[in-house]
């Protein structure tokens, strides 16, 4: 029977229309056995729930609300509007007496409302506007009716006031400190909701391009008391930009907050590269990401006739299988220092299965670590490189050893899915054990592991001091070495270093090792 009071409950006219000349049954839907038709009035007696600009009510002819008659949820719609008062008709089941509602009814849960009034309800954690300055539908509000079949609605939610600027596609509104604002919460009558689920609130445009105009916008959230303030974090054009408001903030259910001072000016995050340039911008601007923002390439990238500075990578950077090409490093690394995630890009191919003829990192004189990556502290995941590493070494070095690897030169972290097609030539002399490795030169006791990596690039090695050579990684102190296997041929000459190895691999500490191919070919 509630189900179709829920499929059947709108009907073309009521009781009061059939009596000016229309015939119940004719071209009409019927009232389903066992409910009524129903008029109730309705209105908003504190804040507006469509456009926020003041306390005039604004009802919209597509308005449904949810009423509860103790026995099933029913759905009314507005028959007319007149002087901020809104008529909805409907079915209830026959011989109810009491009766609650919800606005709007994608709010209303299909749990009755509990003997003292208790409703279920949901203020939605992704709330559309654009061409509006709030969302009509987020702006929950319950009602009982009185003995006229009145509805007087009162709000739940407490509304946000914030900025937006041009070219925005979606803002996400949270506390700083985890309060949930959204999702599926409890609320009385005149009473502020509790029991929310949600974390955030993001809102979207509801515009046909996707994006905000500039402007002030609503968020309706559910009231709480943010002990560490918000924040705001912005979404559009490639950027990121983030506003943190600090302080305790009380949001008062049926009151506004406005932080439009505190949001109207942002600063921006690249978050999608497209071009060198923009590259080389994001790499000079490296130190103003956090480990949770996210960088992808939107493009290939050819780096002909740029300048590369190597730079400490923090956040999370994601090729989406594109390459970087025609790259050079006079400074042996393209990246000194990985403490977020490099994942998903190839490294000197212009086709992705072949050298490009000119990407190179050479590194000539003291330096400590040569390879793509300096030293790995974070994870790298599905790299391929195949540019040449040469290394000149002289001494004194300037770290206790100097490690070259086709990946990373020392690995803390861990490497995963890599594979390195390049060259790695070693010359010169050092007052320090060198250790070279296709894939890292150093596996140090920190390391988390390498797997599922492979190195076909040769290995020449004409160095007094050179101590290990190997195809996946000249030392190994800890860590796991898991599914990895060696084609490239391993050279070396002139070593005078004691106890010295030119293997797939050495092993300083006892450690998982497992590989799918056999020795390299030595010379």
């Amino acid at each position: 029977m509630c189900m179709l009071a829920v499929s059947a409950a709108l009907f073309s006219c009521t009781k009061a229309e059939m009596t000016e000349g229309t015939t119940s049954g004719q071209d009409q839907e019927k009232v389903p056995e066992g409910f009524e038709a129903k008029i109730f009035t309705a209105s908003i007696s504190e804040l507006t729930k469509a456009a926020f600009t003041g306390t005039k009510v604004n009802w919209e002819e597509s308005d449904k609300i949810a009423v509860y008659d103790g026995t099933c949820r029913n759905e009314f719609r507005i028959r007319s509007i007149e002087n901020g008062m809104a008529v909805f008709e409907g079915a209830v089941t026959e011989g109810a007496e009491e009766f609650y509602a919800v606005f709007p009814y994608a709010a209303a849960s299909e749990t009755l409302p509990a003997a003292d009034g208790t409703f279920s309800v949901v203020v939605p954690s992704e709330q559309q506007l654009g061409s509006s300055t709030s969302d009509t539908d987020a702006i929950v509000s319950v009602a009982k009716a009185d003995d006229v079949d009145h509805f007087q609605f009162r709000n739940i939610v407490s509304m946000v006031k914030i900025s937006i600027p041009d070219g925005v596609t979606s803002v996400k509104f949270s506390s700083v400190a985890k309060a949930n604002l959204a999702g599926a919460c409890t609320v009385k009558i005149g009473e502020a909701a509790q029991g929310a689920q949600e974390e955030s609130v993001t809102l979207v445009s509801d515009s046909e391009t996707g994006v905000f105009s500039a402007g002030d916008y609503w968020v309706a959230v559910v009231p709480a008391t943010l002990p560490e303030g918000c924040l705001v974090e912005y979404e559009g054009n490639g950027q990121t930009a983030s506003v943190e408001v600090t302080g305790t903030l009380d949001l008062v259910r049926n009151s506004s907050m406005d932080m439009t001072s505190e949001t109207a000016d942002v600063q921006w995050v690249k978050t999608t590269i497209d071009t060198a340039d923009e590259l080389i911008a994001f790499a000079q601007s490296a130190g103003t990401y956090t480990a949770d923002d996210l960088v992808v390439l939107g493009a290939d990238i050819d780096m002909s006739g740029k300048e590369w500075v190597p730079f400490e990578l923090g956040c999370q950077f994601d090729g989406k299988g594109h390459r970087i090409y025609n790259m050079t490093s006079d400074d042996g690394v393209i990246f000194s220092n990985i403490t977020g995630v490099l994942k998903n890009v190839v490294f000197g191919s212009q086709d992705g299965t072949g050298y490009d003829g000119s990407s190179s990192v050479s590194m000539n004189g003291t330096a400590g670590n040569a390879g793509l990556v300096g030293t790995n502290n974070g994870i790298i995941e599905n790299v391929v490189d195949f540019i040449p590493v040469t290394a000149v070494t002289s001494g004194p070095a300037a770290q206790n050893e100097v490690r070259i690897g086709g990946i990373a030169g020392s690995n803390y972290g861990r490497i995963s899915g890599c594979s390195y097609n390049g060259s790695i030539n070693l010359t010169g002399t050092s007052d320090k054990m060198i250790f070279v490795g296709g894939i890292a030169g150093w596996a140090a006791k920190d390391s988390e592991r390498i797997e599922n990596s492979s190195n076909s690039g040769a290995i020449t090695i004409d160095n007094q001091n050179a101590q290990a050579a190997a195809g996946i990684a000249g030392m190994i102190q800890g860590g796991d070495i898991v599914s990895c296997s060696n084609s490239g041929k391993i050279t070396a000459k002139n070593s005078s270093g004691r106890n010295s190895y030119f293997l797939t691999l050495t092993m300083r500490h006892p450690t998982r090792v497992s590989l799918v191919q056999g020795l390299p070919t030595m010379a």
